[in-house]
Parts: structure tokens; sequence; C-alpha cells
């Protein structure tokens, strides 16, 4: 894989919750860029208490690089699962998780 090319600088982006999750979570994010290296700091509020909530920077060729839609629970079940997201926000690349498992497995 080849370096991917930034121009150095600052991104805050606002987080929405996820569609059909049920829960009404929102927060900030801000990644920093300096050359090749990335700081990636991030503050939410509303998450569901006392279970994990990873974070990832994803990318994939074929990934529309956007959150998924409700339209995308493809069994009905009400929930949007990691394999009914996945083409919406692509693999995980990069795991900004500090414990546990923090592969592209753990998602």
């Amino acid at each position: 894989m080849s370096a991917a090319l930034a121009a150095d600088g600052d991104t805050t982006a606002n987080l929405q919750p996820v569609a059909l999750n049920g829960v009404n979570g929102s927060g900030t994010a801000m990644v920093q860029v300096d050359g090749t290296q990335i700081t990636v700091t991030m503050a939410a509020m509303g998450l569901l208490p006392d279970n994990p909530h990873a974070a990832h920077i994803h990318f994939g060729a074929d990934a529309r690089h956007e959150c998924p839609t409700a339209a995308e629970d493809a069994d009905g079940s009400g929930t949007l699962n990691t394999t009914e997201g996945g083409p919406a926000y692509g693999p995980v690349m990069v795991s900004l998780t500090k414990t546990g498992d923090t592969s592209a497995e753990s998602v």
C-alpha cells in the first residue's frame, strides 16, 4: 500500500447518531495532520454505558466513505451490524482504540 498524500492542517467533524442503533449519542472529532503523522481527538456523550466504543479509521477502494443508512438493515433486525455497514465505510485501516483487541477483526 502506498502512503496517502494529505495537506497538513486540522479537520473537525460533528458526529451524529448512527441510524437504528437506539442511542442518541453525539460528539466531535478533530484530526490534525502533520506530515505523515495524525493526531485524533474525540469527545462523545450519550453513549450506551458500560459497553465498548471502538474507534477506527476506515478506507476501502470500493467503499462509499459515508455512514450507513437505515436502508442497509438487510436482515430487518432494526440495527446495523458491521457486515451491513461495511459497504458504506469500508474496512478498518487504523484502530484508534487503545485497549483490548485493536485489530481489524475486533469490529
